[in-house]
Formats: structure tokens, sequence, C-alpha cells
């Protein structure tokens, strides 16, 4: 299964839903405001799915954000619920940390 992910809150065009649909790729919505820190909500969310401890999220997190590191962001990826997803087939390899 092909799997494409859209982080904006905006409603995604019709047009592309409907070319999703016709070649079986599967979206998931995530809807992270526009200001935000998205890339690294992403892979915070990316690390949970990846089975990352919350600690070792929020330090890699917190060390390439820094200045502009969010404790809404961190409370986003906290409460990412990666149970949802455990189905979809991952193309990359999951490391434990």
């Amino acid at each position: 299964m092909c799997v494409c992910r859209c982080l904006c809150p905006e409603p995604y065009p019709e047009a592309n839903v409907e070319f999703l649909k016709s070649n079986g790729i599967k979206l998931f919505q995530f809807g992270i405001e526009g200001y935000k820190h998205r890339t690294g909500c992403l892979v915070g969310c990316l690390r949970k799915l990846q089975r990352w401890c919350l600690t070792s999220v929020f330090d890699e997190y917190q060390r390439f954000a820094a200045a502009k590191a969010r404790v809404a962001d961190q409370r986003f990826m906290e409460m990412f619920d990666v149970s949802s997803l455990k189905n979809v087939p991952m193309p990359f390899s999951c490391s434990k940390r």
C-alpha cells in the first residue's frame, strides 16, 4: 500500500483525493497549523512510529529546534496516536531507541 502524508490543516484538494483513491494511495492528514514547527513535529511523530521512547524523541527535537522549540509541539508529539497507524507498512527500517 502506498501512503501520502499531509501536514496542512486545510481540506485536501478533491482532485488530489480522487487521484489517490484511483491509485490505491492512502492519505494521512495530520493538520499541523502553519505557525508550528512542522518539520520537528513530523520527525517526532515518525520517531514514535519507529518506537523511540518519548525522552529520546524530545531530546532529538530540542537538539535540532534549539530556540524554536515549543512546548505545544512537544505536546502534539506526545498526544500523537500511533495505534491507528500500526498496520501501515513502513518503507524504512524501524530503529529502536
